[in-house]
């Protein structure tokens, strides 16, 4: 029997027609979908866009700002050559670490003038500023001291002791104060105390410069005969 010919306008075996549409369908929908989306969701995502954009500029704005405010504060230090200058600027740049160097500063001049209270003063401001211990370290030891030459030892010396017993102080500031506490004590005739503290200062530090300082200073001191006479 022969087989019937195909329907007119079918093509058997053929889904290439089929396959085409199907995919055609899928990409307007896609499309559609896209558009949808985006037509929903424009405002939030140029929002989240000029958002992300603010962050950055403000990041980099912040950065370029700091860096000029920097530059200008280091500026201003450096032409703080006078007392009254260094006043000004220790007092409106407050908190800022060259804000302490310049207290540091103005505590040395209020030393080296006489004015041991003042410089005390300072120098507490600079310690509470100062973030390099050596300086920090530097400004507690010139406050013991201005203390002291005030008139008030018995404030001062605790704090020259502090120093002394604290190992995370440098060297050489543990060693200073071991050698205002000798000279103190010999100046009080307290002999055997100052020959304590130089000894202190031997195991600190054997060589060197505070080594000869204690030689120096030890030399001063009476002699054991001298001291039994004495009594």
């Amino acid at each position: 029997m022969a087989e019937k010919p195909p329907a007119k306008g079918k093509n058997v075996g053929d889904d290439r027609n089929l396959i085409d549409a199907e995919a055609s369908e899928s990409g307007l929908d896609l499309e559609t979908w896209v558009l949808t989306f985006w037509l929903a969701n424009r405002k939030t995502i140029f929002t989240s866009i000029v958002l992300a954009l603010v962050i950055v500029v403000g990041l980099q704005s912040y950065r370029i700002i700091s860096a000029k405010m920097e530059a200008s504060t280091r500026r201003a230090y450096a032409e703080a050559t006078t007392e009254e200058a260094r006043k000004a600027f220790a007092k409106s740049h407050k908190g800022h670490a060259l804000s302490g160097a310049a207290y540091l500063t103005l505590a040395d001049e209020a030393y080296i003038r006489g004015d041991f209270n003042q410089a005390a003063e300072n120098y507490e401001l600079a310690a509470g500023i100062l973030d390099l211990p050596a300086l920090t370290y530097r400004a507690d030891l010139g406050r013991a001291m201005a203390i002291i030459q005030s008139g008030l030892p018995s404030k001062g010396n605790p704090l020259l002791i502090d120093l002394c017993g604290d190992e995370a102080a440098p060297m050489t500031i543990r060693c200073e104060a071991y050698f205002h506490l000798a000279s103190l004590a010999i100046e009080a005739e307290d002999f055997a105390t100052a020959g304590g503290y130089l000894d202190d200062i031997e195991e600190l530090a054997p060589v060197g410069i505070w080594a000869n300082r204690v030689t120096s200073l030890r030399n001063t001191l009476p002699s054991a005969s001298e001291s039994s006479l004495s009594e």
